[in-house]
């Protein structure tokens, strides 16, 4: 899909009366720029005007009260455009202007990312081959102009640069995420970042640590999780290398659990369906990386999956076996489904004595508690770091894509020493997204900047229809752009 920046001067003279005449007067006009038959579109909250003919849709707002409506309304109108078989799109940008609550027109610029994200989410299809091909989501839209004022293209285009960019990276992210466990298992992953490096020059694969270098430096929490699986277990480190003069680096880690049983203390099977998304971290850890490869952002990001499979056999890690973690302390496991603190414990040990890290950001679906208490629509942030946070939050809250700060206080600490080990893997249900976040901190440096976030309420859609969403894709994709220009 083409994506086009359309100056109003460009466009045809008796667009802008029409425009003016919808945004001041909610009035329906018969035009004859596209000798259409005005069509109304009742949403709630609000009402979106567009005009059809055969082949193209033009699209302007009026009575939506508040900004965060607006991407709903644009994913409805995509849509519609999209059923009615239409090859064209316009959006007039200037007409949602008054959803940012300012008279200034970066405002709406700034937003064209967020836009863009709701016509990917909107006409988004599956990867091939997972479904016939006539029951395939059939995209008709080919061309997608964003109507702005004159002398402002400059401007907007950067803007348009970054959405692309964005879009680049959630499609890879959902691709990936959705594919099933007997596809997409560790060797997949390994493969498929790979392919990644010829197509993004500046990413490549700084370290692939396997089983046997596992063993070899006692990453015991890691290979317990492993034990069961068929499946080789990896810890995959991307680089991104957008700044070769500084010598700054960011870190980022993602949990990548091709698929979850629970392992001994088993899942219930209704929960068990959708384990294929426990490597949503992961996959959101490629699709930033290529996002910012997409945009050519100057910033270094080293991008790490956590590659296992947590399964049963007679092989498999028991309740109450206490393992020896990379960095020495003694875990007692109390529940083997608390497995992606395991792996991820060892894989921070392991980043921090290999790396220096302005801060360091795991993503992870790890507590059903973040659920609870979110939902959906916040992701879950604790950090060691105010400013660290306070700058991710605000990231989060410009790429709509939202996530709220959790205490991380030492009483979390407290309730996860064990009797007979260092730390247990749980701590009682009470606060249990709290007590997994303390669990990660304990093996941080207590110089490491870390945040933690827990995707696992917006990683994908909930109910029987669920897929992956690509959060906290444009959350760290906004952040990492933010820091590149400081």
């Amino acid at each position: 899909m083409n994506y086009t920046l359309l100056e109003t001067s460009n466009f045809p003279s008796n667009a802008e009366n029409l425009l003016f005449e919808i945004n001041a007067q909610n009035k329906l006009i018969d035009n004859e720029f596209l000798s259409l038959k005005p069509k109304a579109i009742n949403l709630n909250p609000g009402v979106l005007f567009s005009y059809f003919n055969k082949k193209s849709t033009l699209m302007s707002c009026s009575n939506i009260p508040e900004k965060e409506h607006l991407f709903k309304v644009v994913n409805e109108f995509i849509k519609t455009a999209n059923n009615y078989k239409h090859k064209s799109i316009y959006l007039d940008l200037l007409s949602m202007l008054k959803y940012t609550n300012s008279t200034d027109k970066t405002e709406i610029y700034e937003l064209i990312p967020n836009l863009l994200k709701s016509i990917e989410t909107s006409l988004y299809s599956l990867p091939e081959g997972l479904k016939t091909k006539e029951d395939y989501n059939h995209i008709h839209i080919e061309n997608v102009y964003l109507l702005v004022d004159d002398n402002d293209l400059d401007k907007a285009n950067k803007s348009l640069e970054a959405g692309i960019a964005l879009i680049s990276g959630i499609k890879e992210t959902k691709d990936l995420s959705n594919l099933p466990a007997n596809i997409a298992n560790s060797s997949y992953i390994l493969e498929y970042a790979k392919s990644l490096t010829s197509k993004y020059p500046k990413i490549s694969i700084d370290k692939i640590v396997d089983e046997e270098e596992m063993k070899h430096l006692n990453m015991g929490a890691f290979l317990a999780v492993n034990r069961a699986s068929a499946q080789k277990p990896y810890l995959l480190i991307l680089k991104y290398e957008g700044s070769p003069a500084s010598n700054k680096t960011f870190g980022l880690l993602g949990k990548g659990l091709t698929f979850d049983s629970g392992g001994l203390s088993l899942k219930p099977s209704d929960s068990m369906i959708d384990m294929k998304y426990d490597m949503c971290g992961a996959a959101s850890v490629i699709g930033t990386l290529v996002a910012l490869a997409t945009l050519d952002v100057p910033i270094n990001v080293v991008g790490s999956l956590a590659l296992a499979e947590n399964m049963i056999s007679a092989n498999s890690y028991r309740p109450g076996d206490i393992i020896t973690s990379m960095s020495g302390k003694t875990i007692q496991i109390n529940n083997t489904d608390a497995e992606g603190r395991l792996v991820l414990a060892d894989s921070l040990t392991y980043l921090q004595k290999n790396y220096s890290f302005e801060s360091i950001i795991d993503i992870a679906t790890l507590t059903g508690s973040i659920v609870i208490g979110l939902g959906s629509h916040h992701t879950g942030l604790f950090s060691n770091d105010e400013n660290l946070a306070n700058d991710l939050l605000k990231a989060g809250e410009k790429a709509d894509d939202l996530a709220w700060r959790m205490p991380l206080h030492k009483i979390f600490h407290e309730q996860i020493k064990g009797l007979h080990c260092d730390i247990v893997n749980t701590g009682g249900i009470e606060g249990g997204a709290c007590k997994a976040a303390a669990f990660l901190e304990e093996f941080c440096d207590i110089s490491t900047k870390w945040v933690h976030l827990d995707i696992a309420g917006t990683s994908t859609t909930s109910g029987k229809n669920s897929y992956a969403t690509a959060r906290p894709v444009p959350l760290l994709f906004n952040y990492f752009c933010n820091k590149a220009k400081n």
